[in-house]
This record gives structure tokens, sequence and C-alpha cells, in this order.
């Protein structure tokens, strides 16, 4: 599932990781990282990967 090069260039992707590895240890994702992980499926990136997305000429988000 995650092995495939294209798998994050489609924004529902971004955070199944995380979601994934919260629920296998039963633990609830604190709502903040729920909130930016929502907004990032949106196109809203965190600043740190703004700024790497504007570094690599490129990198294409979407």
């Amino acid at each position: 599932m995650y092995s495939s090069p294209d798998y994050y260039k489609d924004p529902r992707n971004i955070g199944r990781w995380a979601e994934k590895k919260f629920k296998d240890m039963g633990m609830e994702m604190p709502d903040e990282i729920q909130q930016k992980i929502q907004a990032a499926r949106e196109g809203e990136l965190p600043e740190p990967l703004k700024d790497l997305q504007s570094a690599a000429p490129d990198a294409s988000y979407h």
C-alpha cells in the first residue's frame, strides 16, 4: 500500500500512516493532528513543508 512512489501524490493519502499507527496502538489521534492532516488533504501544507516544496522545482504536490 505505501510502497508505490506515487502513493503520497494523492492528497487523500496524507496522514494515513499516522492514522493507522494511532489506531494500531489503540490511541485516539489528537484533534490538532487530525486538523493538520485534513488541511493538508485540502491543499494547505504546514509551513515547513511549504518551504520544502518551493525548494524543489520538480516537486509536485498535486
